[in-house]
């Protein structure tokens, strides 16, 4: 997985997050910016958070995803599973990028990124189409539906 991540992200600023028994694939990638999320291993904010509760020493500081989203600008997450995309999809629209048959789950979205991505072949989700069929849409919606849909959006995707 790292090293195809490798293969098709060569030369492009990628900032990966990825959890400790992800390490090997962060390794393998070469990523020039890989966030240790669950941890802090590679990240002074993550690692100098207070402690909320004793916990297996070393690994009781996870990052929270408006750190990771917000502030660090993280593109990417190794895998994909139902409780990531539970838990992200508060946050940001749950979307997947396919690299051959690995799925990475996004975090932000980057243009350049993306595009040169899908132009080395990933199966980058068409994001901005469906951006710009909710935007065709936002009258006909609720405020309440619009103030949610418009939070998850800003940090994906206008914030970048």
């Amino acid at each position: 997985m790292g090293e195809r991540l490798r293969q098709y992200a060569a030369g492009l600023p990628l900032r990966l997050s990825f959890g400790g028994a992800q390490a090997i694939v962060a390794y393998a990638s070469e990523a020039p910016v890989a966030i240790e999320s669950t941890t802090g291993l590679t990240d002074r904010w993550i690692a100098r958070r207070p402690l909320a509760a004793r916990g297996r020493v070393g690994h009781e500081k996870p990052a929270p995803w408006l750190y990771l989203i917000g502030t660090r600008r993280a593109h990417l997450v190794p895998g994909r599973s139902r409780i990531l995309d539970d838990t992200l999809a508060a946050y940001v629209p749950p979307l997947t990028v396919w690299i051959e048959d690995d799925p990475f789950t996004l975090l932000t979205w980057d243009p350049p990124l993306m595009d040169a991505l899908a132009e080395r072949g990933a199966r980058v989700p068409g994001f901005v189409a469906g951006l710009d069929e909710f935007l065709g849409e936002i009258g006909a919606l609720p405020d309440s539906v619009v103030r949610v849909e418009y939070a998850r959006l800003e940090r994906f995707y206008f914030d970048g």
